[in-house]
């Protein structure tokens, strides 16, 4: 029920008279509800619950955002333009839990590597529990893969969906701009990781920095961005 309100509300607020409202915190709240999703259908097959506080607790400070920053409403008429707009929004989100995941694999491995690991931990406790109830390292693995697989699948049709659109519209391709330059980078970063993994067995850490390397451009290519200009920007102003 809590997810069903979180994406009534997402979608409500998304959706304007006027077009579509996109900014940073329409995109961390998409980012929070694909979250939840994603960790309810994964929970049953992975022993991930030790992530539940911090998928839901995410949710909750994520869903309220869009009330103090509005975002911009674009006027969105084509079909194409506003699926291109929702699968790059989803692809980011994707993309995010993935580098979620991945923190997790650095917390899994680095509690492998413990010899105290089955004493408390008077030092830090809360990480001990983390450790111990972390999920196992190669099932959280292959769930990240398969993460990265469906988030590079795609950003590809949003990016392919918005060459097209641009070509509709008489701008002979993507508009080169920061947006277009961070996005084609995360997707090359995304594409040498698949590629890595498939030919040279790439996994642990490297897996880890590209993920990780791959969601830091996406957040450079928008997010990041719309965060700069309604929250800092214009509270300066």
């Amino acid at each position: 029920m809590a997810l069903l309100a979180h994406v009534t509300l997402l979608g409500q607020d998304f959706h304007t008279v006027s077009g579509m409202r996109f900014g940073f915190a329409q995109a961390l709240t998409l980012f929070t509800a694909l979250g939840v999703l994603f960790f309810l259908l994964e929970e049953r097959y992975v022993r991930i619950h030790v992530m539940r506080p911090m998928v839901f607790g995410a949710a909750a400070v994520a869903l309220p955002l869009p009330l103090w920053f509005n975002g911009v409403v674009l006027p969105v008429g084509h079909p194409l333009l506003k699926a291109h707009l929702w699968l790059a929004m989803v692809a980011y989100a994707i993309v995010g839990i993935a580098a979620i995941h991945a923190v997790m694999m650095v917390v899994v491995d680095r509690g492998l590597h413990r010899k105290n690991l089955e004493r408390p931990n008077p030092v830090n406790p809360l990480r001990a529990v983390l450790q111990r109830n972390a999920p196992a390292l190669v099932p959280l693995e292959h769930l990240l893969f398969r993460m990265l697989s469906v988030g590079f699948i795609v950003l590809s049709i949003a990016l392919a969906l918005g060459v097209v659109v641009a070509e509709g519209a008489g701008m002979g391709g993507l508009r080169v701009d920061h947006k277009t330059v961070f996005s084609v980078l995360a997707w090359a970063t995304l594409l040498g990781l698949l590629l890595g993994r498939w030919l040279g067995g790439w996994r642990g850490r490297t897996a880890v920095r590209w993920t990780l390397w791959g969601f830091f451009m996406l957040s450079l290519a928008y997010v990041g961005s719309r965060f700069v200009a309604e929250a800092i920007l214009h509270r300066l102003g």
